[in-house]
This record gives C-alpha cells, structure tokens and sequence, in this order.
C-alpha cells in the first residue's frame, strides 16, 4: 500500500539548503500570523494521506495527475488520484472510531473546506477519527466515484489494527452531492465490508424526480442524454433496501440548491423498509452550510451529528469516548447532555420495552413539568406523557424531539414552548427563530405521522428572572398570531390557552399564578379542560 505523510520536516530541511534567510522570515511571518488568527481560523493538516490504489485503478476519468487543480483554496478540480486524508485526535492512546467523510461539489469539484478539513477540524476535539475522502469525479464515468467511496471504507477496515481504528463501527457522512454518494455507498456497496455501519447525509441529493433534482449534479454524474434504466439507478429513494445501515438526515426547510423534498423521500423511503432513520429539519440556513461555524443552527446540528455518532459506536466504545472528550462546550452551562435526554431516559425505555400506547405526549419547558408532576392522574387517565423540562428553550425541545416524542409513537404531540426563548434562557433569540423551530418540531411530528397540537404561549407579564426585559406580552401575542396561522394552514390543532388565562392587560389572571408564569395545581384544569376534548377522540 502507498502511504504520502505530511512530513514538513523533510522539505524544510530539503528548502533550507537552498535561501536559509529566506525560510526563517518566512518561518517567523507564518509564526506570527498564526499567532494574531483565532484558533478556529488555522487550518488543520491531516495526519497522514493515503492513495486508494497502488497502480492506476482498471477504469480511468480521463484525468492524469498534472490535470488536478484548486480554486478559492479548498475547491478540488479534476482529481486523478483518489485519496483519504486522515485526521487524528490529540489523545490516541485507544482505538477510536472513524467517520469517512465525503465533501460536496456537484460531481464537478470536490469541496474539501467547510464539508472536509472543517469536519475534521471540530470532530477531532470529540475523539473521533475523520477521513476526508478527495474521490475521482466522474467525468462521464458514473461509477467512478462510487467505486472509490467502496475502495476507502475496505481499506479503512483492513488497515483499522494498524491506524488504531475501531473496525466494526465505520461510519460515512455525506454533503449536497457528496451526500449522493454517501446515501449511494449506504445503498449500493459493493461488498460486506465497503458496507458503512451507520450514514450520516446532509441536505443530500437523492432523487432524479425533475420537480425537486439537482441538474447539475446528476448531468455531471450521467451525462446530458442519460437514459430513464440509468437514472433509476442512482435516483436513491429507488435503491433503499431493508439491509442497508440506518442513517441520521438533515437538511433546512429554505434549502433553495437541493430541495429538503429530497430528505424527506430518502426519509420516506427507509421508513418504508423499516430501516431506522432519523431525520433533523431546520426551518432555516439554506445549502452548504457544512460546518461552518457561523451557522445560525450549528450547536443543534454538532450535537446531533456526534450524538449519533456515539449512539452507533456502541455504549461501550462509547464510555471510551466519554473519557478522551475532556470538555464539551454547550449552551447548557457547559452541561454534555444539554438538550437533557437522561431525563425522561429511563420512563421512554419502560414505555417502549413494554409497548404501551401513548395516546399524546406533551413537550415542554417548566410549565409542562410541573403540570406532570402535580396532576399525574390526568396525564394516566389519557395516556398521556409530560416531557417538560425546566428552563428549556425551543432548541432543547427541538433536539429532545426523537427520544422524547418520535420513539414512543404517540398519536398526537402538545407543544407548549417559546416562553424561556423570550427570557433569554440560551441568550437573545428573534421571534422568527423561536417560531421557526417550533415549526421545524412539527416537520419532525408530521413525518413520523404524528399530529402536532400547536399551544399558545401562556399569558405573562414579566419573567421575574430577566426583569430588564420589560413588558412580554406584546412579542407573546405576536408569536401566537403567527402559531395560530401556521396551525390553521397546515390542518393542525390550535390550544388556546392564552385567552381562557388572560386578564385585560394581557398577563395572567390573578389567583392563577404566584410568579406572572408558573400556574398553580388548580390552574392547570383550565388547560386541561381546553385539551381533554382532543384527547376523548
């Protein structure tokens, strides 16, 4: 096997020989440059760059190694030598898992920056091996990438012993057309051990279908004057099947380039086949975000990616993990498990380990905590669950979604949130933002095939922990008009709890609350007379 490292030390021995003078000032400005970047911007060199084949693969793209080329820095033109670079934690002293990684570009080039080196760059801080895969473009050969992406995942196992790789929980994640040949790789491997473990696709293309394709991918991958067998062939959602890994899918909701259609018929499809998916809609951020770290979504997205890495590691890799990844930084005061998943852990394995029906789940912050905690013969009378947590904003319930509401299969899911996002719990949020992830919680409902109850936010006058906020109720009841809408125009339910516990300045009726917020026990029969008429249904 032919293995190129990055040895620096060789070519500035090699460079020295020739103008000592001018290597050291170039070394002092690169010093110094370095220094005045932020850590974030300094690029990340891989640890070592291996090529896919030792001689000339049997099919070629027509390229030769002078024909490669880069633009703007990170776009790769016309690659003749198909490679991985592999990215290493600090701490190697265990084996570790390894996410092959593969950029976008529309089969015309490889995006090896935000979708490549970047990925690299922030998984590698949590204990896990990236390998960027830098495959061959098509150039009139479909097949040529996937045969690439085949040849990386059996030489990741073969060679797992040797690079302190766990070998039997190889994951792949894909971006934009990337995640084309990722989903085709999840799909269509060419044998058992270039099967991954687990995929990860991110506003991938799927589908062939003209109404929602990307063109310009698919004309790069077939060709102009393909033929209907051939599309067919690499439209995904037709080459789902019940052995295939299960994958994590995300895309936004605005996605102009790639539309989230493609997502959700990839989602479709694997749910058709019973093979477990999990799907993340965002209601905003367009294409190409990658890991681009100004991302207006990116700790939602990192924690669901590394999340699902670990939960396909396995738990006991993943205790592993747990001890090399010394700090995770969260929204949640520093807290690993921000979105609080422990909490209702234990209640949700019981509920499904015993297959007890679940007629509705309630998703909330305190005020559905609390209301779970006080009135319990309500919530067992209608087999209903509470999964409120205190504090929560609309991110956390959003990233709460899968375990808490989509895995115990409820028909019908109450969502009381918004309230902490206006206090500022997580820091200043608009209220686009704050309707725009409860809105992406019902996308998340609506594909599981679960009704979305939208529930006003309560009446408040003041958040009595944030009193330079001033007066709520303004942004409140502009928040509920346009839940209302939504609710209204999409066929969903519309609780209305804000008008039955409204006084005439538009906070909280007196003798309701003791806090302008929090309702007494006895004021939680008001809301559930509002809802026990949905739930006799």
């Amino acid at each position: 096997m032919c293995e190129n490292f990055c040895n620096f030390a060789s070519f500035f021995k090699k460079t020295l020989g020739m103008n000592k003078h001018l290597i050291l000032s170039f070394l002092l400005c690169f010093s110094l440059s370095i220094y005045a970047e932020k850590v974030d911007d300094v690029p990340l060199a891989p640890t070592k760059v291996v090529r896919l084949y030792d001689q000339a693969p049997a099919e070629s793209n027509g390229y030769t190694d002078q024909d490669e080329w880069v633009k703007d820095g990170h776009k790769i033109y016309q690659i003749a030598t198909p490679r991985i670079e592999l990215y290493y934690p600090a701490d190697t002293r265990k084996p570790m898992p390894v996410l092959l990684t593969i950029p976008g570009g529309a089969y015309a080039y490889v995006s090896s920056g935000n979708e490549g080196g970047d990925v690299a760059k922030y998984l590698c801080q949590r204990g896990i091996v990236v390998a960027v895969l830098q495959y061959r473009l098509p150039n009139g050969h479909e097949n040529i990438p996937l045969s690439d992406a085949c040849r990386a995942m059996e030489m990741l196992r073969d060679s797992a012993a040797a690079w302190n790789l766990i070998a039997d929980k190889i994951g792949v994640m894909g971006f934009s057309a990337g995640g084309h040949l990722a989903g085709s790789l999840v799909t269509k491997y060419s044998s058992e051990k270039a099967r991954p473990d687990y995929g990860i696709l991110i506003y991938p293309v799927i589908s062939t279908d003209s109404t929602m394709w990307h063109r310009g991918s698919f004309r790069q991958l077939v060709g102009e004057h393909a033929t209907a067998e051939q599309y067919a062939a690499w439209s995904l959602d037709q080459q789902v099947h019940s052995a295939m890994p299960p994958c994590l899918l995300a895309a936004c909701t605005d996605d102009k380039t790639v539309p989230v259609d493609n997502t959700l018929l990839m989602y479709q499809a694997m749910r058709a086949q019973h093979v477990p998916a999990q799907l993340l809609i965002l209601p905003t951020g367009g294409h190409g975000w990658g890991f681009r770290r100004d991302f207006e979504r990116r700790d939602l997205v990192d924690n669901a990616i590394v999340q699902y890495i670990w939960a396909n590691v396995g738990d006991k890799k993943k205790e592993q993990l747990y001890q090399i990844v010394k700090k995770e930084v969260r929204a949640n005061d520093g807290k690993k498990d921000w979105p609080q998943y422990n909490r209702y852990q234990a209640k949700n394995d019981s509920i499904i380990a015993n297959h007890i029906a679940v007629k509705a789940v309630f998703m909330g912050n305190s005020i559905t905590d609390h209301w779970g905690r006080w009135r319990p013969e309500f919530f067992a009378k209608y087999h209903c669950a509470a999964r409120g947590i205190s504090a929560q904003t609309t991110y956390e319930m959003l990233a709460r979604m899968q375990a808490d509401v989509v895995d115990l299969h409820p028909e019908m899911v109450f969502i009381l949130a918004g309230a902490n996002d206006l206090a500022c719990n997580r820091g200043v949020i608009s209220e686009e933002h704050i309707i725009g992830n409860i809105r992406s919680m019902c996308d998340i409902a609506v594909a599981h095939g679960i009704r979305p109850m939208i529930c006003s936010l309560l009446p408040h006058r003041a958040f009595l922990w944030n009193t330079p906020l001033g007066n709520p109720v303004p942004r409140i009841d502009r928040i509920n008009v346009q839940l209302k809408a939504y609710a209204e125009a999409n066929g969903f339910g519309w609780i209305d709890y804000n008008s039955a516990m409204r006084a005439l300045d538009g906070g909280m009726r007196e003798g309701l609350s003791p806090d302008e917020v929090h309702p007494y026990k006895e004021a939680y029969q008001i809301m559930e007379d509002i809802v026990k008429p949905y739930l006799k249904k």
